[in-house]
């Protein structure tokens, strides 16, 4: 346990014995990528701060990294100024966890990147984007207007949600449960394998460049109408594919969206990594 800790300048804080513990990070602007490193500990670098010091502790179960808080630890207080003086809190900042480490991060609009980890990540922000490259763990993503973008997934399980952003899936595995709600479009692709598609979307869905349309009439109806009255087209058409062994589910609904998903091997991955994604 230690802390708690003041950031008001740039500068390397590290904090012993992590491992095992969670993480909960809140940003209002600026940058933040979390990182994996090796061993137990974890490091907290700020290249840049903005209004309030950068608050973090830990209590030996949770690590806590926030920068929504007055000095004196006031939330009700920090809000208040914000409104106040119109001035909002930024900070870029890097997070390098164990790879076994479940990380929270909300943010206004501050962008996220992370890469490495092997357990959890949950990301909730208002306009940031949102970039993940090689997560083993369950991810849990949601923005406003941000894009989202998640690279060479491992991942059983992806939960997408997004107001308007687009948003792109690469997985490196087969096995996998997507779902995606929104209104932006969605673009996967994966390695050769079966697949189980149901997207509900005004837009155009294609698996493989094949355009699905809905196998029968009743699946493109609302379902309300009352016996011997005309059927009614619904306002958005659901649409559904299933070969092989279903190892990847897709599971989409989108207000008008474009839907495609593509099993191919890869071949242009983008290895470069990128430590800041700028909203």
């Amino acid at each position: 346990m230690g802390g708690p800790w003041s950031l008001s300048e740039p500068g390397v804080l590290d904090i012993p014995d992590v491992g095992g513990a969670a993480v909960a990070i809140v940003l209002v602007g600026g940058s933040l990528a979390v990182l994996t490193g090796q061993g137990r500990d974890a490091r907290v670098e700020v290249s840049r701060v903005a209004g309030p010091p950068l608050a973090v502790s830990f209590d030996g179960r949770t690590l806590r990294i926030e920068h929504h808080k007055e000095a004196d630890g006031s939330l009700l207080g920090g809000l208040r100024r914000m409104l106040r003086e119109r001035a909002y809190p930024s900070a870029d900042v890097a997070v390098t966890v164990p790879p076994d480490t479940a990380v929270r991060v909300t943010t206004v609009t501050a962008g996220v990147y992370a890469a490495g980890l092997g357990a959890r990540l949950s990301v909730t922000t208002g306009s940031g984007a949102v970039a993940t490259d090689r997560i083993a763990g369950d991810l849990d993503l949601k923005t406003g207007v941000g894009a989202i973008a998640v690279r060479r997934s491992a991942a059983r399980r992806i939960a997408l949600v997004t107001v308007g952003g687009a948003l792109e899936v690469d997985l490196a595995e087969p096995d996998c449960l997507l779902t995606a709600r929104g209104a932006g479009s969605l673009a996967v692709t994966a390695p050769p394998t079966g697949l189980d598609l149901t997207a509900t979307t005004r837009g155009a869905v294609l698996v493989d460049g094949r355009e699905i349309v809905p196998d029968d009439v009743q699946d493109a109806l609302s379902g309300d109408e009352a016996p011997g009255e005309p059927a009614k087209r619904a306002d958005v058409p659901a649409r559904h594919h299933a070969d092989g062994d279903r190892a990847l589910v897709v599971k989409a609904k989108l207000r008008s969206g474009a839907v495609r998903v593509d099993r191919a091997d890869h071949v242009d991955r983008d290895d470069r990594v990128h430590p800041h994604v700028t909203p």
